[in-house]
């Protein structure tokens, strides 16, 4: 096989090579962000046994790798040489279907964006590049990895952007009001191997007189339209 192909090690092959989204930052996964949005969420899904696109992952939590691009990473990273001889010798092991050992953890807001949050940065990076040396050639479409653990939460982002309405309001006024999220456990479903919970999100609101009101995305709205004109859209980065 010619320099192109397999038989060229995967960091001289990705210099050669260079995917169009090799210069990508990876981005840094927000945890504080996480917990303000966690009276928000409507789901919670968890799994081991859950696949993942690499291609779809764009960040991690781990300080030291988050600002790099894929690029770097792959030349820099702590433990990317004993990963690249791993790949070497087995580099089945990346199309393999059965539980990853060690674990490769990933986290979403939205099952299409997903972060690095724990063990698998390395592989993961190694993955994207692993996957598309032969797609360039041709041989084949490999975007997955699989058995890999995953924690995907879906937001009420419409109930979040009137929550940050109502709170700026509130500081506006400074009539003794507060507002704050507030959500409910409504069941779980689960099988081997995975769960979801469901929730029901609203907001308490406290009033002027220190009255406690539990409000939905309607009536969050018309309390917000008592307190006066509308604020402009906070929420910037809704997707």
């Amino acid at each position: 096989m010619n320099l192109d192909g397999a038989e060229l090690d995967i960091l001289d092959w990705a210099m050669r090579h260079r995917p169009h989204w090799a210069k990508t930052a990876i981005d840094a996964w927000d945890e504080n962000r996480l917990q303000a949005l966690m009276p928000f969420v409507r789901s919670h899904y968890w799994s081991d046994r859950h696949s993942v696109n690499v291609f779809s992952v764009v960040g991690t939590a781990h300080p030291d790798y988050a600002g790099l691009t894929w690029e770097q990473f792959l030349r820099t990273g702590k433990r990317m040489s004993a990963n690249q001889a791993l790949l070497r010798s087995n580099p089945a092991y990346y199309f393999d279907t059965g539980v990853k050992h060690p674990s490769m953890l990933y986290i979403s807001l939205n099952g299409k964006h997903w972060y690095v949050n724990g063990d698998g940065n390395h592989r993961t990076c190694l993955a994207r590049f692993h996957f598309s040396r032969p797609n360039a050639q041709g041989f084949g479409t490999q975007t997955m990895v699989h058995g890999v653990t995953v924690d995907d939460y879906r937001v009420d982002w419409k109930l979040y952007d009137v929550f940050l309405k109502l709170k700026e309001a509130v500081r506006l006024r400074k009539e003794g009001e507060a507002v704050e999220g507030y959500r409910y456990h409504t069941g779980r479903e689960d099988g081997p191997a995975w769960k979801i919970d469901r929730y029901d999100p609203q907001l308490r609101f406290i009033d002027s007189r220190g009255r406690e009101h539990l409000l939905d995305h309607d009536g969050a709205r018309e309390r917000l339209a008592r307190l006066g004109k509308p604020i402009k859209d906070l929420l910037r980065w809704l997707k």
